[in-house]
């Protein structure tokens, strides 16, 4: 997704400010990569309690986005030694603590968060257009997410639906039988929610690589909002409200199409959830392009609001109804990569 501006980072002076926030980041990041390698992959995480494990697995995500972010500003500053220091203190200590067992996951894991942060740091200190940087950052976290968690989608899967779904159909069967509905609205409701639990397990492999894609995405906003205000001749943030999946994409869209139309069962699963990954981009074009058109229309807050409450409302209310209206969030956004539809701007007045 083209989220940003295609203009690089200009060589300016640097207030002192600003510099020491830079090395508050380095020190912070240093720190943190060995840290999170320890608490992400140590066997004795096991044996705590549900509530502690849960505090400890909320502070490795947001530690994951901050680190993101430090690693590309160590990368863009290009401090090489401080790069090389964390990263290997964050191999050997998590390796120390995990064990044999989990070799592959502190690798990959740890390589995931490294490589999505250096590549963005670099290609964006070399001049890269922007959109092209969150791309190959953002593919080599998903390289690595996948040789991470592939070998445990299929048992997932299965799980879901051998032992998940069918305990969940029974739950809100009951639960339709306690407030007294007829014997065949509650069969229509099942209906629906059995293909939606279906739907979900088919693309569980997507929604997991999509939980990976939201942190580094966080981190890498983090770190294009911070460039921005460095370097403030040229605003390297673009706004919400331009957003667009670029023409590009296209091709890949097709091929994917294709793939799902003529493949074999394999090959269908594959592209669906491709498919349910670049489908949440387009509907976070399509919903950039609403806003856009909100934001110009003035509406007032009371509709905006409900507008968004909507959003969230209607999947949990209809299983059709939910798959229409972000449908149509993402034919909105597939179009709008064809064709701008926001009003031409003075050049002066562009986000870049």
């Amino acid at each position: 997704m083209n989220l940003l501006g295609e203009k690089a980072a200009p060589t300016v002076a640097i207030p002192e400010t600003v510099e020491d926030s830079r090395r508050i980041t380095h020190v912070v990041t240093v720190v943190l990569f060995p840290v999170v390698a320890i608490l992400a992959y140590s066997q004795s995480t096991a044996q705590l309690s549900f509530l502690l494990t849960a505090l400890i697995s909320i502070l490795v995500y947001f530690a994951t986005i901050y680190l993101y972010f430090g690693i590309a500003e160590l990368a863009f500053d290009r401090r090489t030694n401080l790069l090389w220091a964390s990263a290997i203190a964050a191999f050997i200590l998590g390796f120390l603590v995990s064990g044999l067992t989990n070799v592959w996951p502190l690798l990959t894991g740890c390589s995931m968060i490294l490589f999505g942060g250096v590549i963005a740091g670099r290609m964006m200190a070399d001049g890269k257009p922007l959109g092209r940087v969150y791309v190959l950052a953002g593919l080599a976290v998903a390289a690595f997410f996948t040789a991470q968690f592939s070998s445990l989608w299929g048992p997932m899967m299965e799980w879901m639906m051998t032992e998940v779904r069918p305990v969940l159909l029974t739950q809100m069967e009951s639960l339709y039988d306690s407030a007294g509905i007829e014997v065949g609205a509650t069969q229509d409701a099942l209906a629906q929610y059995g293909k939606m639990l279906a739907a979900i397990t088919r693309v569980s492999p997507a929604l997991t690589l999509l939980g990976a894609l939201v942190q580094f995405s966080l981190g890498f906003l983090a770190f294009s909002y911070v460039m921005g205000r460095r370097y403030p001749l040229k605003r390297l943030w673009k706004p919400f409200t331009n957003w667009r999946v670029p023409f590009a994409v296209t091709p890949l869209l097709a091929v994917v199409i294709i793939a799902r139309l003529v493949g074999n069962e394999t090959i269908q699963l594959v592209a669906d959830n491709v498919l349910a990954i670049l489908a949440v981009y387009y509907s976070v074009a399509g919903l950039a392009l609403i806003e856009y058109y909100v934001n110009k229309l003035s509406l007032s807050p009371l509709l905006r609001i409900s507008f968004y409450l909507m959003l969230f409302v209607i999947p949990l209310w209809s299983f059709p109804a939910a798959v229409a209206l972000f449908g149509t969030l993402i034919l909105l956004g597939f179009v709008d990569g064809f064709t701008d539809w926001r009003n031409k701007e003075p050049e002066s007045a562009q986000a870049v």
